[in-house]
């Protein structure tokens, strides 16, 4: 997929949608709240460590965990509840590498379209961390962070993440990223009480009721914009915030039903949430699309 950065100091928000190639596919034998087993994988210790598993719930909806470290057997991840309480012992998985800054926008200078340098002369990335921004540029040597001095290279960009550019130069860019359309719809855990950053999961539009947002448990419907939860869509200059009646989904600037109105591909989203009491749970995103066989 080829996405656009227009330039002139231009913020354009972004997502990656493509997966890196799928490198092995199995069925659990047993799940903890932190470990995938496949009882015989005859794996190396820790060759899939920074890696990601891709974990499919009952319905077929699979989700991205990075993989902490393994044993011959057993997947050890980072997750932000107890695999448990979604995934039978007998879960579908695969594994494959991750997205990074430097995988997908080049380490070495030469490969970097970006505008180069320190933070204030750059082009930037602000990915979100859960709770404000962290600001990547490329210093003509590495990718950096703010509050850091480290090579961020390989910061991982997780498939239900997105990102902001800031494009400084007056000249457009074009940036193509390959890899492997997803197969199965999309899961994202959206916690209570707070704001996420959900991506479109897709590279091509997918619309507002298909992102699944409405069956969330607890989501609590509201008649306007101004309250209730809701989803807040970049549309180039500022949000467009979509709310749910409890029947249709309804948008600033529409007295209509929008529940076709069209997500943009690649792109991402902010949900928020009011209650607490929802706690983590799974919005699952259809696939916009038929895959041949």
């Amino acid at each position: 997929v080829t996405v656009n950065f227009p330039g002139n100091n231009s913020i354009t928000a972004v997502s990656v949608t493509l997966a890196k190639p799928v490198e092995f596919t199995g069925t659990a034998t047993s799940i903890t709240g932190t470990t995938v087993t496949q009882t015989g994988a005859a794996w190396t210790v820790n060759a899939w460590t920074g890696k990601l598993v891709y974990l499919q719930n009952a319905a077929g909806a699979e989700e991205a965990f990075l993989v902490s470290s393994n044993t011959a057997d057993t997947l050890t991840v980072t997750a932000p509840f107890a695999l448990t309480a979604r995934y039978t012992n007998t879960a579908k998985f695969t594994l494959g590498a991750a997205h990074t800054v430097g995988s997908l926008f080049g380490t070495a200078s030469a490969d970097v379209k970006f505008t180069q340098g320190a933070a204030n002369v750059a082009d930037l990335l602000y990915l979100w961390n859960g709770t404000g921004y962290v600001t990547y540029n490329h210093n003509g040597t590495s990718w950096r962070k703010s509050g850091s001095l480290s090579n961020a290279n390989n910061d991982v960009i997780f498939p239900d993440e997105g990102f902001f550019v800031l494009r400084r130069s007056s000249t457009p860019l074009e940036v193509v990223f390959s890899g492997q359309v997803p197969a199965k719809p999309q899961s994202t855990t959206i916690p209570g009480n707070g704001q996420t950053m959900v991506a479109s999961r897709f590279p091509v539009g997918a619309t507002i009721s298909s992102m699944g947002f409405q069956s969330l448990p607890g989501w609590q419907t509201s008649t306007s914009a101004t309250n209730g939860d809701r989803v807040f869509v970049w549309n180039g200059t500022g949000y467009t915030t979509y709310f749910y009646n409890g029947t249709n989904w309804r948008r600033t600037g529409s007295l209509g039903n929008v529940d076709n109105d069209v997500l943009p591909a690649n792109a991402f989203m902010f949900v928020f949430r009011v209650s607490a009491g929802s706690g983590e749970q799974a919005a699952v995103h259809s696939l916009p699309y038929t895959l041949n066989p």
